[in-house]
């Protein structure tokens, strides 16, 4: 990402260094950097994004955050408050999914001191499904224990048993599009063994999680075959293309390197 707003540029390199008495004055100077968005003009989940929310470092910039990560974020946070801001939740609540969503801060070890210490200044443990949608498993733990809503997604993927039993006939349409795109694409058999046991249409796609492509794209992509038989002989379509690549199942397959799964979900003839 190219930031052309210099003072911005400016307290995001401070972030990156840990630089916090830098930052304290790059605000007091400049205050709108924790009032106004970065205009960026770029589709995605990082889209205008405003200068807390680079505590995350997610998406990934530099492959590191500095050891005193959570003291930047409070600092910034500290500044949020002092100006009394209006889109402080927001702010708040965006940068912890950020941070249970990020490979980085769980890497350079600081990504369940981030939650806490967000989430101790009143943001919503947010994120969830998300988290657990990208593996990150010790921060989808970490938000179940500060009070995330347990979803059927959470609960399948984390091995919540009784928990996903009881909450499968109470989830929605959408919900249970979430959980199947979600289980296939951690080679969760069994889990959707469950999914598809209760009617769920193979073919369904997440508007939430990977919304591009099916549940069976997304298990030709693991090389996850008996999740692939598992939706195949339920009626999941080898003929279907993703929004993004235009890639059927076999592609997908083909292009991770699981060559005899292609050759398997190569429709016939």
């Amino acid at each position: 990402m190219v930031i052309r707003d210099t003072i911005f540029a400016d307290a995001v390199a401070a972030i990156d260094t840990g630089d916090v008495a830098k930052l304290d004055s790059l605000i007091a100077q400049h205050p709108q950097l924790v009032t106004d968005r970065l205009e960026t003009q770029e589709p995605g989940y990082f889209a205008d994004p405003y200068l807390l929310w680079f505590v995350a470092e997610n998406p990934i910039r530099n492959h590191r955050l500095p050891a005193n990560i959570v003291d930047v974020a409070m600092a910034i946070v500290d500044h949020i408050d002092g100006a009394g801001v209006s889109s402080r939740q927001a702010q708040i609540d965006y940068a912890v999914a950020l941070v249970a969503t990020g490979m980085v801060p769980r890497e350079c070890g600081v990504q369940l001191a981030l939650i806490d210490a967000l989430i101790a200044r009143g943001a919503q443990p947010a994120g969830l499904d998300s988290a657990v949608a990208h593996s990150e498993t010790a921060a989808a733990l970490r938000l179940i224990h500060h009070g995330a809503d347990l979803t059927l997604t959470a609960a399948l993927c984390l091995g919540l048993d009784a928990d996903a039993r009881r909450l499968l006939p109470l989830a929605d349409t959408a919900a249970r599009a979430d959980a199947l795109v979600t289980t296939a694409s951690q080679a969760r058999a069994e889990a959707v063994r469950l999914l598809l046991a209760a009617g769920v249409d193979p073919n369904i796609r997440s508007a939430r999680i990977h919304p591009h492509a099916t549940a069976l794209h997304q298990a030709a992509l693991t090389g996850d075959r008996e999740t692939c038989e598992l939706l195949a002989a339920a009626g999941a379509s080898l003929t279907t293309r993703d929004a993004t690549w235009n890639g059927a199942p076999a592609g997908w397959a083909e292009h991770a390197g699981h060559h005899d799964l292609a050759r398997l979900l190569r429709p016939a003839g």
